[in-house]
């Protein structure tokens, strides 16, 4: 099953969208949208002032070009123009300019833009990736560290590691618990004093702060990755680091993008010293990250929306309701988590295991009678049929596989990642050189 069909079998997509190359997204996959891009600020929320913006669609081509000069070149054959009252107006497709003025003026630190994009393709069109319409397209703009550090921050620095040496040391009492003292409580002040300064310091420090959030959210989705490092593009970026997970070919694309820009860049964007003496990143997603969460989170029977998305994904089929199902229906813990349906019916095993599979259920309880003793036949991943007999075995497996099933399908792909992380590089289609990978802490 490919991802397309997969996530119109969740009802996230219409399964004819518009027209070619104009997916229609669903209100359940509207949701899941903006259940997204709410994890990604999460991931985020140590950032002090962070801003939203929903920007005009349409934008001035001179202005545009004025903003971007030489650079407009690389979106000429894509970049969807027409004319109003003989001005040349097209569709944003990058509102990068904008958003660092603003948080420029504003001294916000970052700015999340959430927008679409139309644009021509004189290639192969291929649906979620390389589409005429791209909807969602996130783009998030931060500004950290700073360049201009000086021997004042490395003192400072210093001293913070004297201070918890010192503290380390700290004589303990014949009881064994370490003595609250005055000079001990002004210790941890100054510390904090000293932290609050400017923790990132060093580019070193940036990029990696960046890389470990970047990897942070596609955890927290449940979606593997590697991190590719690449050379900056001229007159762009100094680096470019490129998210990558694996379709079901077993290549690895890029779903995540972010560039520590250039200062050459931000000159020609006449963005002041003040904001160029951080290091300034783009990062961004489209819909294509859906399709991959698709790819990354499937079996035989279709995708499984992360837990983070669906805390239902257990359901118990039943035409009499018993004790058990009473007892199951009022524990608060089960009851968040599982689905109970009872319009079981005369249909057959097969077709209601298909039916609850097909809409993203993996662990299906189904209630059976034999002599009037009451058992249920259990199917979950990757598992034969089984029987349980008690509430308490009921309640374990439930429990069990609902801590189980995001690891389940978590582990599976990123095992397959290991390769390449041994290998220490992959390939990306943006790029026709090998990325570097980046370690990221676990």
């Amino acid at each position: 099953m490919n991802y397309k069909t997969a996530l119109t079998n969740l009802d996230l997509v219409y399964p004819d969208g518009v027209a070619k190359g104009f997916p229609l997204w669903t209100e359940k996959g509207i949701e899941i949208q903006n259940k997204t891009t709410n994890i990604f600020l999460e991931v985020f929320s140590d950032i002090k002032k962070v801003a939203i913006n929903y920007p005009n669609q349409i934008q001035n081509l001179d202005e545009f070009s004025k903003k971007y000069k030489d650079r407009i070149d690389k979106y000429d054959s894509s970049l969807p123009i027409f004319n109003v009252n003989k001005e040349n107006k097209l569709f944003i497709t990058d509102n990068l300019p904008y958003n660092l003025k603003k948080m420029d003026q504003e001294k916000i630190d970052a700015m999340l833009t959430y927008y679409y994009v139309l644009r021509l393709l004189n290639s192969k069109q291929i649906p979620m990736s390389r589409d005429y319409y791209i909807s969602p397209l996130l783009q998030f703009n931060i500004a950290i560290g700073n360049r201009q550090w000086n021997i004042t921050d490395i003192i400072d620095i210093r001293e913070i590691g004297k201070i918890k040496n010192k503290l380390k040391k700290t004589e303990r009492s014949k009881t064994g618990k370490i003595e609250i003292k005055e000079e001990r409580e002004k210790e941890q002040l100054k510390i904090k004093e000293i932290e609050e300064k400017e923790i990132i310091k060093t580019k070193k420090e940036a990029v990696n702060y960046i890389i470990n959030k970047m990897q942070e959210f596609c955890k927290k989705i449940n979606l593997p990755v590697v991190i590719l490092e690449y050379p900056g593009v001229e007159g762009y970026s100094e680096k470019v680091f490129m998210v990558s997970a694996l379709n079901q070919k077993m290549e690895t694309q890029t779903i995540l993008q972010c560039s520590l820009l250039s200062n050459e860049l931000l000159e020609s964007f006449n963005i002041s010293q003040n904001l160029r003496n951080k290091y300034v990143f783009d990062i961004g997603y489209s819909q294509k990250i859906f399709a991959y969460l698709a790819d990354n989170n499937m079996d035989k029977y279709g995708m499984r929306l992360p837990s983070i998305y669906n805390k239902k994904d257990i359901a118990i089929i039943y035409n009499t309701e018993s004790e058990i199902i009473k007892r199951l229906k009022n524990q608060e813990e089960i009851s968040k988590t599982t689905y109970f349906d009872n319009n079981l019916g005369k249909k057959k095993l097969k077709t209601i295991r298909n039916y609850y599979m097909n809409k993203g259920i993996r662990t299906i309880l189904i209630q059976n009678y034999k002599e009037q003793k009451e058992f249920y036949i259990v199917y979950s991943i990757d598992q034969e049929p089984n029987t349980l007999f008690t509430y308490e075995e009921i309640y374990l497996k439930i429990i069990k596989d609902k801590s189980e099933l995001d690891e389940f399908y978590y582990t599976k792909m990123n095992n397959k990642l290991e390769e390449i992380r041994q290998k220490g590089y992959s390939y990306v289609s943006e790029f026709k050189n090998k990325g570097e990978v980046i370690k990221v802490n676990s």
